[in-house]
């Protein structure tokens, strides 16, 4: 019998860090932060959370990156099922108030992605100023992928404030920027292409609540 095969999916368990594969990238404040935490108090709480097929990062890339970053070999992960574990990827949309400079920057950010993102996808990347709607119709994964390479649109995105998706709070929103919701599919499709852009997906499981403290000094690295 395999080792997988008899894994529990519930239980809290140390894998190497070389097994696990991550899917978005990080925010390098929020990295130095959680380093700066783990080192301080020397105890990770909460497990990575790993898809258990393609031993995908479902939740916890910035976990993930502090134990990488302090040379760690072990990393405390449960894996999960994306069939049955996995309520939704869900999607983050991006809000604020209007401007007319940061109308423009939109406009013209949306007209550089649309020259990176393949076509022949049936979602939309779509915008909302006040009462304008823009969208652009990309393959799902490439449209979150292509987002790293638009410097207008990042910048537009880094003056707003990220949420969940709400379709009611986006029409009220003077901007609404939002990216179509990847599906299950889409992410067995990322060890094939390139990382998301960091916090691209919002996955819904209860197995986020599950606290399990690990002492770092169980972990190796440089503690």
């Amino acid at each position: 019998m395999s080792t997988m095969s008899i894994r529990s999916w519930r239980k809290a368990e140390l894998l190497r860090i070389d097994e696990i594969i991550p899917a978005e990238d990080i925010e390098e404040p929020r990295l130095k932060y959680l380093l700066a935490s783990l080192r301080e108090k020397k105890v990770l709480h909460r497990p990575i959370i790993v898809e258990h097929r393609k031993m995908l990062v479902i939740d916890g890339h910035h976990r993930l990156r502090a134990l990488e970053a302090s040379g760690a070999k072990l990393v405390p992960v449960i894996l999960a099922d994306y069939r049955s574990d996995v309520r939704s990827v869900g999607r983050w949309m991006y809000i604020g108030s209007w401007s007319i400079d940061r109308e423009t920057v939109l406009k013209r950010g949306l007209e550089e992605l649309e020259h990176l993102v393949k076509r022949g996808g049936s979602r939309k990347i779509e915008a909302k100023v006040r009462n304008e709607t823009m969208s652009i119709k990309a393959d799902r994964l490439d449209a979150y992928i292509s987002l790293k390479y638009s410097e207008l649109l990042r910048r537009v995105m880094n003056e707003l404030s990220k949420v969940p998706f709400d379709e009611g709070k986006c029409r009220s929103s003077e901007i609404c920027l939002s990216f179509p919701e990847l599906e299950i599919d889409d992410m067995y499709r990322i060890p094939y292409t390139s990382l998301l852009p960091p916090r691209s997906t919002l996955h819904e499981t209860s197995l986020k609540e599950i606290e399990v403290p690990f002492k770092l000094n169980d972990l190796g690295g440089r503690f």
